[in-house]
């Protein structure tokens, strides 16, 4: 999920800045608002949100806790993190109102945030009584999984920006002529 975050964060301004939208350089500053905004929600969502999760399930299981309870938390921003990368495409691709695009980008932000919170929450858990040395480890395995490759390419101007999602992989890709 991180890979499309900072494929969206470097695609940006190459969108916003050129016509049709023309943002000029303080109103593509301020754009980085909507991000910041669905960050934050999504920070609380994943705290507060999961926490609550938790204690009704512990509630209505007479006291009997279940790790695992906390990854119930991440079904809707996922969902919600999948429909906005629809829209952001979707705005891109017809010229959608500005504003649409910027709240797609706050949703991709959110989504981000709130399932990181919740799966570090987990992971956290799970590793009560772990050494130091086993977390590092784990997340040392995780993190090459988020390396990407990002290029921009002239002939995707030419195509509409229809292929921005197929910028994020592990390799380049090649596009059609």
């Amino acid at each position: 999920m991180w890979d499309r975050e900072i494929a969206i964060n470097f695609t940006i301004p190459q969108f916003i800045v050129p016509p049709p939208y023309n943002f000029g350089p303080a109103a593509e500053a301020w754009s980085w608002v909507a991000p910041m905004i669905g960050a934050v929600l999504g920070e609380l969502w994943g705290h507060w949100f999961n926490d609550w999760l938790c204690r009704r399930y512990v509630k209505r299981h007479n006291g009997i806790y279940v790790l695992e309870n906390r990854l119930w938390g991440c079904y809707a921003p996922t969902l919600l993190f999948f429909l906005s990368l629809i829209l952001y495409g979707q705005a891109l691709q017809h010229t959608l109102h500005w504003a649409v695009l910027l709240v797609a980008w706050g949703m991709v932000a959110f989504g981000i945030v709130a399932c990181t919170t919740a799966v570090s929450a987990y992971i956290l858990g799970r590793c009560i009584g772990c050494s130091i040395y086993e977390l590092v480890l784990t997340i040392a395995r995780l993190l090459p999984s988020s390396c990407f490759a990002c290029s921009v390419d002239h002939k995707l101007l030419a195509h509409r920006w229809r292929y921005v999602f197929l910028m994020v992989s592990r390799r380049s890709p090649k596009l059609p002529d």
